[in-house]
């Protein structure tokens, strides 16, 4: 899954107060997917995240 967004700055982790409203998003990705990240475009940045489907048995 990508996410192209045209903002320049890039996400960086953080611990999210249990009454803040955003401030998760890099830590549930990091715990579901098999691989994330973001690179910057020439147009903002894509934000991308990896889940296997059929992880073997």
């Amino acid at each position: 899954m990508e996410v192209h967004d045209a903002g320049r700055t890039l996400p960086r982790p953080r611990r999210a107060a249990l009454e803040d409203v955003d401030g998760r998003g890099l830590s549930i990705v990091g715990r579901v997917a098999d691989g994330h990240g973001v690179h910057r475009t020439s147009c903002g940045k894509v934000s991308w995240f990896t889940i296997v489907a059929w992880p073997d048995r």
